[in-house]
């Protein structure tokens, strides 16, 4: 509400040089990807639902946001490649650049590892699955020392897959409350 449309240009900066993105992902790929998270709308529900949440009395999102998101579209971005990597650039108003970020880091973190693995036999992938499961028993542990920790998930931008989120924060969940 306080800075909308102040003009912004968000930019990914790979800065783990010694991965060469261009080489697990395919322009073709990501710019497809992109392009279907700007074919992406809000449905009516979810809006509904945006609207629902309170704390308290009190409701989270004004209504002025949410009929911003009813109509909203993810902006253009522009992609080219640079050598081994991308140059991948979202540019317009702060109030719709913004919601890029997640969703750029998301999809390049996702194809980079969707390609890494398809060469893997299934074992490999079973004992990569197993060793994650390890790593989180060992959080979990740790975690369960301290009770009155409170957790916010940010795993979005970083995730090493959709289905692999969401079982980490259900465990979690399950787990820890």
């Amino acid at each position: 509400h306080r800075h909308r449309d102040v003009p912004v240009k968000f930019a990914l900066k790979n800065r783990t040089a010694s991965v060469k993105l261009e080489e697990w992902i395919s322009e073709s790929e990501l710019r497809e990807e992109l392009d279907h998270a700007r074919s992406l709308r809000f449905q009516k529900d979810e809006i509904e639902y945006l609207r629902n949440i309170r704390v308290g009395e009190k409701k989270i999102f004004q209504e002025e946001y949410l009929a911003f998101l009813k109509d909203f579209q993810l902006p253009s971005y522009l992609l080219e490649k640079t050598g081994h990597s991308y140059k991948l650039e979202f540019e317009g108003s702060w109030s719709e650049v913004t919601y890029w970020e997640t969703i750029a880091l998301s999809t390049i973190n996702e194809l980079y590892y969707k390609n890494r693995l398809k060469p893997a036999s299934k074992l490999v992938r079973d004992l990569i699955a197993e060793e994650g499961k390890k790593k989180l028993a060992e959080k979990i542990k740790t975690l369960k020392r301290y009770p009155g920790i409170v957790m916010v998930e940010f795993g979005t931008r970083r995730r090493f897959g959709r289905l692999w989120q969401d079982y980490v924060v259900k465990t979690l969940k399950d787990e820890l409350y």
